[in-house]
C-alpha cells in the first residue's frame, strides 16, 4: 500500500466533511475509488465517524491537529538498534 500525503489526506477530509463543491466532489470520489490505500483510509475514517457519532460536536481544527501530529512523529529521533555483545 502506498502512503497518503498530507495534501491527499486534507483532500479526503474535505470530501468527507462536505466541504467540496459538487464537481470537485465527483473528481475526488473517482480518485478515491481508483486506489486501494485511499479506499481503505476513507473506510477507516467513516468507521471512526460512526463510532464517534454519539459524541457531542465540538469545533476542533482536526486537519491542523493531524498534520501537527504527523510532523512531530516524523521529527522524533529514531531509537538505535540494540547492540548485542558476545
Amino acid at each position: 500500500m502506498s502512503r497518503i500525503s498530507d495534501q491527499d489526506f486534507a483532500r479526503i477530509t474535505d470530501y468527507l466533511g462536505g466541504a467540496l463543491p459538487p464537481e470537485e466532489r465527483r473528481r475526488v470520489e473517482a480518485w478515491i475509488i481508483e486506489d486501494e490505500t485511499r479506499r481503505t483510509l476513507v473506510q477507516r475514517l467513516l468507521d471512526g465517524q460512526a463510532a464517534l457519532g454519539g459524541l457531542r460536536e465540538t469545533h476542533i481544527p482536526v486537519d491542523a491537529m493531524v498534520l501537527d501530529v504527523r510532523r512531530r512523529i516524523q521529527q522524533r529521533p529514531r531509537a538505535a538498534a540494540p547492540v548485542v555483545s558476545r
